[in-house]
């Protein structure tokens, strides 16, 4: 009953904007239509309060899009409209944390600012424990991991300052759980970070809450950096099949933990098939783009331990398409993948593998003409030799078949027609004495008896 009332956009209307929590469990397609019916009947009372509700629901329903910024623009419009401060702070919140998503962190950081500018006159340490979550995983992201760790144990206190927050505010009490995990994995402390793992996991609402996967994904890396391998892959696996579809980024990220799985217990080539899954996603889904760089530069290191040449000049062009394409549409703090010093030996190896390449593909045609051309001289001389042996076959077949005849001086003897007497006019009298002396040998000897003369022969 309680789903189906969830599934009813009347449900949300008349629901306060501060209790959004369940909202994000649904599915992608009920939140689209949910927001949608919520923004209609909004906008048919003429209430830029409920207008600007509608679009934090749009915001929540396209999530980590590049459409979420844009319905939070909306929202800041009508809530401004609206007189409505709070609801301002929470247009610019969820602003900034949609720019966060997409990577637009100074964008982000001016929002949260705003946000907490409001939040602050209107005495709302629930928001802006919230905001401190964002800004400190804006610290995490640029290797402030201490100062990050530090936001995350003040916002843990938080909850246990006011458990009640936990149940009406659990999505982000598992926020804060796993951003402290995480900083303490930055950290090495890998004992702390897995008694975090473990406070979650007794959480009955843990394994229906959408974070359940990136814990598991978490434990995963754990036990991947204290080498338990195979405790590692099966987290990570089940890591994957709990991200919903729509997921890709998160997917791809977890694939390529899988890969540094196998890479480090010695299955180098194991780890192969989860990089070209994820250069695979990048074909359809380019928000997994920065899975495909890191992807793409460790398969051409892969083929070029191989030796295989085509594949590795196919993988390192692809990294710099790649590279060039992530630069131009990243607004990132402290953002480096590679500098351009450690770029100019990869530069100049592209330009090796072409011009190897090429060579090598130089030198086949050659080989190819050179092949066909003696192949062509062989064929002349076989067949002028065929012509040859049929021309001789035709005059000795003309010669045994031609009309015999008796000499009165020898009578019996077979002599040749004037066929051979055109041939040994040619000849010296020696040679023709000596051709008869033998002839007249071989019959007088009856040699032509023997079994190993044929008529022919």
């Amino acid at each position: 009953s309680l789903t189906a009332q969830k599934q009813d956009v009347s449900y949300w209307y008349h629901r306060s904007i501060d209790s959004i929590d369940p909202f994000y469990r649904l599915s992608d397609s009920v939140k689209h239509k949910i927001a949608e019916q919520y923004l209609t009947k909004a906008k048919r009372h003429g209430d830029p309060t409920k207008i600007s509700e509608a679009y934090i629901y749009k915001l929540l329903a396209y999530s980590d899009t590049q459409k979420a910024p844009i319905y939070g623009d909306s929202s800041i419009v009508n809530a401004k409209k609206a007189n409505h401060r709070h609801l301002l702070g929470l247009s610019y919140m969820y602003k900034g944390i949609q720019l966060y998503y997409i990577e637009s962190f100074s964008e982000a950081l001016e929002n949260y600012l705003n946000a907490n500018t409001i939040f602050s006159k209107n005495d709302q340490p629930y928001y802006q424990m919230k905001l401190k979550h964002y800004i400190g995983l804006l610290k995490l992201y640029t290797d402030q991991v201490e100062e990050a760790s530090t936001i995350f144990k003040e916002n843990l206190g938080f909850f246990k300052e006011f458990p009640s927050y936990i149940n009406s505010h659990t999505s982000q009490y598992f926020k804060a759980l796993y951003a402290l995990a995480v900083s303490y994995k930055d950290l090495k402390e890998f004992s702390k970070s897995k008694e975090i793992y473990r406070i979650a996991m007794k959480n009955k609402k843990i394994k229906k809450s959408h974070l359940y996967p990136y814990f598991l994904s978490l434990i995963g890396r754990l036990e991947k950096m204290e080498k338990n391998y195979d405790a590692s892959l099966r987290y990570l696996n089940q890591s994957v099949e709990m991200f919903p579809l729509s997921n890709k980024k998160d997917i791809s990220t977890v694939l390529f933990y899988i890969y540094e799985t196998h890479q480090d217990s010695g299955n180098n080539q194991s780890g192969i098939k989860y990089l070209e899954k994820i250069d695979s996603l990048y074909q359809t889904y380019p928000e997994v783009i920065e899975e495909a760089l890191k992807a793409n530069f460790e398969l051409y290191q892969y083929y070029k331990a191989t030796n295989n040449q085509p594949k590795q000049l196919e993988k390192l062009t692809s990294f710099f398409t790649i590279d060039s394409i992530f630069k131009q549409s990243r607004n990132k703090i402290n953002e480096r993948i590679l500098t351009d010093y450690e770029m100019q030996p990869l530069i100049k190896e592209k330009q090796q593998l072409v011009q190897q390449l090429q060579d090598k593909n130089q030198q086949k045609t050659v080989f190819l003409w050179g092949g066909a051309l003696i192949g062509l001289l062989l064929g002349v001389l076989v067949v002028y030799k065929i012509r040859i042996l049929r021309l001789n076959k035709k005059r000795f077949d003309k010669l045994m078949t031609s009309e015999p005849y008796t000499s009165s001086n020898e009578p019996g003897k077979v002599q040749q027609d004037k066929s051979i007497n055109a041939i040994t006019r040619s000849l010296s009298d020696k040679t023709k004495n000596k051709i008869l002396q033998k002839i007249h040998h071989f019959e007088s000897q009856k040699l032509f008896l023997r079994k190993k003369y044929t008529l022919v022969s």
